[in-house]
């Protein structure tokens, strides 16, 4: 039996993700990391063990939940409150058919979040930052891959692979630089 094309891509992802880890380790954003580079392995085992489980929808939450504890600097009740509402009603719903659109929802709530503080950081210290431009290109490509995923037809399989390798070298680039690395940080204007 010969294994896809697509198995090998995933499984190199998962490999390359647990540097970045490693890497943003008590940095605000390792919640992000930490998360982003669990939710594979995660998925392959519940998964396996569950094959009708919506995993994805899931590690979208878990990370939309990571996401918010960075931003807040703190677990708030606020935020907990809301993992729970939306996990409930999408249980309520029908899971399988809409998972896919409430992840690729949660990656857009996400890119917005990492926008805005990619804006805040540029305005505060007069310096582009291009870990979060890398930031926002790594969910973007999450977002595209959802969508070729989610529409699977032949046309979207080049395009599946092209984001799968963008992600490789986010994923190296997440391994080797942080957020707070001058030598990622350009000057804007005459400051």
């Amino acid at each position: 039996m010969q294994v896809p094309l697509t198995f090998y891509i995933f499984v190199v992802s998962m490999f390359l993700w647990i540097f970045p880890i490693a890497r943003q380790y008590k940095s605000e954003l390792f919640f992000y990391f930490l998360v982003l580079g669990l939710m594979d392995p995660v998925m392959l085992i519940v998964y396996s063990i569950i094959p009708d489980f919506p995993i994805r929808f899931f590690a979208g939450l878990l990370l939309l939940l990571a996401v918010m504890i960075c931003i807040n600097g703190k677990k708030s009740l606020l935020t907990f409150t809301l993992f729970f509402i939306l996990f409930v009603l999408i249980f309520l719903l029908n899971p399988l058919k809409i998972s896919p659109i409430i992840f690729i929802i949660i990656h857009f709530v996400i890119i917005y979040f990492f926008f805005k503080r990619t804006i805040m950081f540029s305005a505060a210290n007069g310096k582009l930052n291009l870990f979060h431009i890398f930031l926002l290109l790594e969910e973007i490509s999450i977002v595209l891959k959802a969508i070729f995923v989610l529409f699977y037809n032949v046309q979207a399989f080049p395009s599946f692979y092209i984001t799968s390798i963008f992600e490789y070298f986010f994923a190296l680039f997440f391994s080797f630089y942080r957020e707070d690395d001058e030598r990622v940080q350009i000057k804007l204007g005459d400051r």
